[in-house]
């Protein structure tokens, strides 16, 4: 039987499985329309059975030319779909003929976004219009479900974007929202999850907004611009925030006193994951911040038993992680003059699970990647942060073994008394092998009885 006679089951079948393997969600726009326009230029019949397959017709980008959203929108109409997903970038759209675009990119989300479940917009630098912002303000959104709103930053205004969707959208779950103004999101009451952008633009009026979350929210990530300009901390509110079903925050790209000045003006009674990715900070009086000892105790007490740690030093960052916590610091952005002011925060960084809420790990991994001018001034450090966990069974190390073997091997008294198993794994995110000095590989076992086991 030929390709042209197979039943109209077997060309369903091809289409689904062709729009699984090349039409994902991650195909870009372009290749999208180009891939599903394909498929009617085969046979007449599978051209028809192609037009009939209505998901393939229900993803829409804006910024294709107005024939082939024309055509998609004639598609989905004879099919009623109601579960729409519509994307917009503006700097895909080119610069030719903008004012015509964005009028018409208004009027077809006046009218259908009451058949959209997902909508995607991002705005560059000068490419809104009161008509865009008109209609993402008066327009209710009764289906949605996803929504991403990615405004430039260079648009103190937002683009003139105040009350998304009219504040109507009640099946709203999840809310990507980049913008430079803070936005009244009480009214969406089915929103679980919401990734939002800060900045020195919204970060005074930060603490009102957040009072005012839906209070169905799981989990808030909060998102650093990339150039943040200088300014003072606001006043705290009289009275914290409560996000009570809130369950995973992250804080990411963050000065560290602006981390601490978040999590000390919201209470979070159910959090069971908080991710921290902040910027050191060097304060007026020369100290140096980390937000860990404030942010570590405001984990809720975990029902399953925490029985590992991870402390990882990199160039320019420190990791400190814990079932239920991931604790970063960088320090790319200034250079470290006081030597000793800097070795001493770095051990209380790593000290801290054990002296803010005790935690004594039975295994412990350590990532010594450290660069090379670092390496003179590791070992002090090591041995002081390994003496904090005396509990430690086990231990796992990557990156530079050798000076924590050492340690093992010659320091006095015994830096872990307890240790019964030590073996050295590949670096994070790469297959370079641990590596570690032989003369101390074999003194380890003549002085411990412990054999280093290489995964």
């Amino acid at each position: 039987m030929s390709f042209k006679d197979l039943p109209a089951e077997i060309y369903g079948h091809i289409i689904k499985d062709y729009e699984t393997e090349n039409l994902d969600q991650n195909v870009s726009a372009k290749n999208r329309l180009k891939r599903t326009l394909t498929l009617c230029h085969i046979t007449t019949r599978f051209r028809q059975a192609a037009l009939a397959h209505d998901s393939l017709w229900s993803t829409i980008h804006l910024h294709w030319p107005s024939d082939a959203v024309d055509l998609y929108l004639a598609h989905s109409e004879r099919h009623r779909l109601r579960n729409l997903s519509i994307f917009l970038d503006t700097r895909s759209a080119g610069t030719r003929n903008m004012k015509a675009k964005q009028e018409r990119w208004a009027s077809f989300l006046s009218k259908e976004l009451k058949n959209t479940a997902s909508l995607s917009i991002k705005i560059q630098h000068k490419q809104g219009s009161p008509a865009l912002a008109d209609a993402l303000n008066q327009t209710s959104a009764p289906r949605l479900i996803d929504l991403t709103v990615d405004l430039d930053q260079r648009a103190h205004d937002d683009f003139g974007i105040r009350s998304l969707l009219a504040c109507d959208a009640p099946l709203l779950r999840n809310a990507h929202i980049h913008a430079n103004l803070n936005h009244n999101l009480h009214a969406f009451t089915s929103m679980r999850k919401l990734v939002f952008r800060i900045g020195h633009h919204n970060f005074k009026g930060l603490m009102e907004m957040l009072a005012n979350l839906p209070p169905s929210l799981r989990m808030l990530r909060l998102k650093g611009v990339d150039i943040w300009d200088g300014q003072l901390l606001p006043r705290p509110p009289t009275v914290p925030s409560l996000l009570d079903e809130c369950t995973h925050l992250s804080i990411e790209a963050v000065e560290a006193h602006r981390v601490a000045f978040i999590l000390s003006n919201i209470s979070f009674p159910r959090l069971s994951r908080l991710q921290i990715f902040e910027e050191m900070v060097e304060m007026q009086d020369n100290t140096l911040s980390l937000s860990i000892f404030g942010t570590l105790p405001r984990l809720v007490p975990s029902t399953e038993p925490r029985d590992w740690l991870y402390l990882g030093l990199f160039p320019k960052r420190l990791i400190v992680e814990i079932q239920g916590y991931r604790f970063q610091s960088d320090w790319k952005k200034f250079e470290v003059l006081d030597r000793p002011l800097f070795q001493q925060t770095i051990i209380r960084a790593f000290r801290a699970p054990a002296t803010t809420i005790f935690f004594q790990p039975p295994c412990l991994t350590v990532e010594n990647a450290a660069s090379a001018h670092e390496q003179p001034h590791i070992n002090a450090l090591l041995e002081e942060v390994l003496r904090t966990y005396p509990s430690t069974r086990s231990l796992e190390i990557k990156g530079n073994a050798t000076p924590i073997v050492q340690l093992v091997c010659d320091a006095q008294p015994v830096v872990l008394p307890n240790l019964v198993d030590i073996r050295t794994t590949p670096m994070s995110g790469s297959k370079r092998a641990t590596e570690c000095d032989p003369d101390y590989i074999a003194k380890l076992k003549q002085t411990t009885q412990l054999e280093l086991v290489r995964d």
